[in-house]
């Protein structure tokens, strides 16, 4: 299903909506400063490699100012969904412990990322939270990256 219109807000609509990476690049970096968008595009492109380099299957949800329509968004926020009852501390080597890392993503990536397992009160808050516009309050949708 195709990633619905922005509401009069800039917002999505509420709502969780699945698409795919290239529906993502299609959306976002077609409108607006296109240098920016595409920048922005570009890095997150990057980091999910690096993402599949740790071989976690995980679920990307993707927020932030890149999916409004902001001419020049700032930002990409993401939500890293683990396999439940993974233990970043404990269950992973110290290179993959580095990729979820939101104090590295936020350095090298310049994105926020919040990390929890799957079905995890941590999971739902993470996605109950993006799901408030920061600034005006209003209630809007996320994408979940389909891989």
């Amino acid at each position: 299903m195709p990633i619905p219109e922005l509401t009069d807000e800039g917002v999505l609509p509420v709502g969780v909506h699945d698409a795919t990476l290239a529906e993502v690049e299609a959306r976002f970096t077609s409108r607006g400063n296109i240098d920016r968008r595409t920048d922005l595009f570009n890095r997150f492109r990057s980091y999910l490699s690096e993402l599949r380099l740790t071989d976690v299957p995980v679920v990307v949800y993707i927020d932030g100012s890149f999916t409004t329509s902001k001419p020049a968004p700032t930002d990409i926020d993401l939500v890293i969904e683990l396999p439940a009852g993974y233990d970043l501390a404990s269950d992973f080597p110290f290179f993959h412990q580095q990729v979820f890392r939101a104090d590295r993503v936020r350095r090298v990536w310049r994105f926020d990322v919040l990390v929890a397992p799957a079905g995890s009160e941590d999971l739902a808050g993470h996605i109950e939270t993006f799901q408030t516009d920061s600034r005006s309050g209003i209630a809007k949708g996320i994408i979940r990256l389909q891989q």
